[in-house]
């Protein structure tokens, strides 16, 4: 939905067909895809976002074009979500409201920074209303999206653009599929459930981690927009 999965990525053609179809502007700044990334970030062999060829196995042809991979395995206490809503709302309506904020999304996709008291469908079917909004510029003290939904700390768009972190070091490709069964509707006991997904960088993991980790839940001090800690994700062990 924020494009933190699928980036545009520099040489792959994406941005100048999608501007073709979107509208976007002719430095293929794409809504919910955010700035085109180039190549190195992702593949070996090719400058990255600081400018240079990183690092790679020699000879060249072991390296150039490869990657490397990270399989990941995400149990999903989606029953322990669910119980937390109903503990801390008064009612169903708060409930949702509750979900929505800590997510930085309503159930149907509408973003609470261009819908912050309440669904918007009709938003959310358009998704390129759906994903053109930025936070320094529409909602800088997390009064509509809050600072630690899980939406502003996985993609923060333009709310870190006065600090040291650039945004851009921390895109990944990523797909991923569901294990076990969906949770009824209603049903307040878990079971096992979550996601597993592969994620590609051109940097080996523990890296690619320390980087990720700088701007979703990163260490003190810390910048006001990454104030407080991911509300679903929480510190990660640390």
């Amino acid at each position: 939905m924020d494009g933190i999965g699928e980036p545009d990525i520099e040489g792959a053609g994406v941005a100048s067909i999608l501007r073709k179809q979107a509208g976007g502007d002719h430095y293929g700044y794409l809504p919910g895809f955010g700035p085109t990334i180039r190549a190195g970030e992702f593949l070996l062999g090719y400058v990255n976002e600081l400018g240079r060829v990183g690092p790679m196995p020699k000879p060249d042809i072991l390296g150039r074009n490869g990657t490397y991979v990270a399989f990941r395995k995400l149990h999903m206490r989606v029953a322990a979500f669910r119980r937390y809503l109903k503990d801390n709302a008064s009612s169903s309506e708060e409930e949702e409201l509750l979900a929505a904020k800590m997510v930085g999304r309503w159930r149907s996709g509408a973003p609470l920074v261009l819908a912050p008291e309440h669904d918007n469908p009709g938003l959310a079917a358009d998704p390129q209303r759906a994903n053109d909004f930025a936070y320094q510029q529409e909602d800088p003290r997390g009064l509509r999206c809050p600072l630690g939904s899980h939406i502003r700390r996985m993609n923060p768009r333009d709310a870190l653009s006065n600090t040291f972190v650039d945004i851009k070091l921390h895109r990944a490709l990523r797909r991923g599929a569901t294990y076990g069964p969906m949770l009824p509707e209603g049903q307040l006991a878990d079971e096992r459930r979550g996601l597993r997904r592969p994620r590609h960088r051109e940097e080996p993991c523990h890296r690619g981690q320390r980087r990720h980790r700088d701007v979703h839940d990163p260490p003190a001090p810390r910048p006001p927009a990454t104030a407080g800690t991911s509300a679903l994700r929480g510190h990660q062990g640390r």
